[in-house]
């Protein structure tokens, strides 16, 4: 059954909301208004606000919940982070708990705010730097000085202990130790746009802006493999099990085995392709782009693609846990939600206004 749309009805003023966070365990929703700079949890089962945070009148970039469900991190547009104590009563209710941190996090703009752990939790601003703090404890903050260029991705090492630091106008990536923050290693590459780690935390791959080229690393940095695509690449995605790479760009897709760097299989497409994802099972890729490009790739044992019916271009998508759902995010703001072994659409979201600009399951695939 689909979720219901959260029940901005009942509360005390008129919101939109531009930003949403789910909770761990999927069953509370953290939305806030940039704007307005109100924060709301809501039930997700119901549709219906349960709490609201104290009130803080600065312009809200970014939040998010620990993996324990016990705080929740709000990054302001003036450089400020608050976390604020989260407590569940009962078996469905959830309130924001009496003592609040909050402290100056970047010179300018905090730009995004995530949890490392249930005690450490990042920022990065638009002083190119990024930080790892531990709210309410002393001391609190280990910076990670990456360079003085403004920042572009970071990515995260599936153990935790390493981020990857992109920075397209400096042309260069750098490794760094997440508990010193010292950095570890760092290359140059030309127009860098984003680095992503394999699922084993062996390999990276580094897609470079307008480029045929997509480098595979390894985990310090060192060149393995420069794989060869036939047109400029737009989106790259680790195999679960971290054999394979996959690239997708003008009219093709193209897998790489990540072992010897050579091409294992091709999918002719008929729009660019713009993103794509492994399912974690490894049977499943998804791919999306332009137009009406939308469909599904049983590459284990098929060399024809499932076509998924599509009005307009697609931007995201997910692939539940559990790899039974599909979620794509459109130009058109729906969001679509898909049936990965019969390919049928399950139904429709319909709660944004413009184009979405990100997508992601809850860890138990119910929201």
């Amino acid at each position: 059954s689909m979720t219901p749309a959260v029940d901005t009805t009942q509360l005390p003023f008129d919101a939109q909301f531009d930003i949403g966070r789910n909770s761990p365990d999927g069953r509370y929703l953290a939305a806030g208004t940039q704007i307005a700079s109100l924060v709301q949890l809501f039930d997700v089962d119901t549709g219906l606000p349960v709490a609201a945070a104290p009130e803080y009148r600065a312009h809200l970039s970014d939040l998010c919940i620990a993996p324990d469900g016990k705080r929740l991190a709000v990054g302001y547009q003036n450089g400020v982070v608050r976390c604020l104590q989260l407590q569940t009563k009962g078996n469905r209710s959830i309130a924001f708990a009496p003592g609040t941190e909050t402290f100056r996090a970047h010179r300018v703009r905090t730009n995004a705010v995530r949890f490392l752990d249930a005690e450490t939790l990042v920022t990065c601003g638009d002083d190119g730097l990024v930080k790892l703090w531990t709210p309410f404890r002393t001391p609190r903050r280990t910076p990670i000085r990456p360079n003085v260029a403004l920042l572009d991705a970071v990515a995260f090492s599936p153990d935790g202990r390493h981020l990857l630091a992109t920075y397209n106008s400096a042309s260069q990536v750098s490794l760094h130790d997440c508990t010193s923050g010292a950095r570890t290693s760092s290359r140059r590459f030309q127009r860098p746009k984003r680095a992503i780690w394999s699922h084993t935390g062996l390999q990276v791959a580094l897609l470079l802006e307008d480029s045929r080229e997509v480098r595979l690393l390894d985990s310090q940095l060192q060149d393995q493999y420069i794989l060869q695509c036939p047109h400029v690449v737009h989106g790259i995605d680790f195999s679960a099990d971290g054999s394979l790479l996959a690239t997708i760009g003008q009219d093709e897709l193209v897998l790489f085995s990540t072992e010897n760097g050579q091409v294992t299989g091709r999918l002719d497409l008929d729009n660019t392709g713009t993103t794509l994802q492994f399912s974690d099972a490894g049977k499943w890729l998804a791919f999306g782009g332009n137009g009406d490009l939308l469909g599904i790739w049983n590459w284990t044992d098929s060399e024809e693609s499932i076509k998924l019916p599509s009005v307009s271009g697609t931007r995201h998508m997910a692939i539940s846990p559990d790899d039974t759902l599909l979620a794509s995010g459109h130009t058109d703001g729906i969001v679509r939600l898909w049936e990965l072994q019969s390919a049928k659409l399950l139904g429709e979201l319909a709660g944004h206004r413009g184009e979405l600009r990100g997508l992601q399951f809850s860890r138990d695939g119910r929201t």
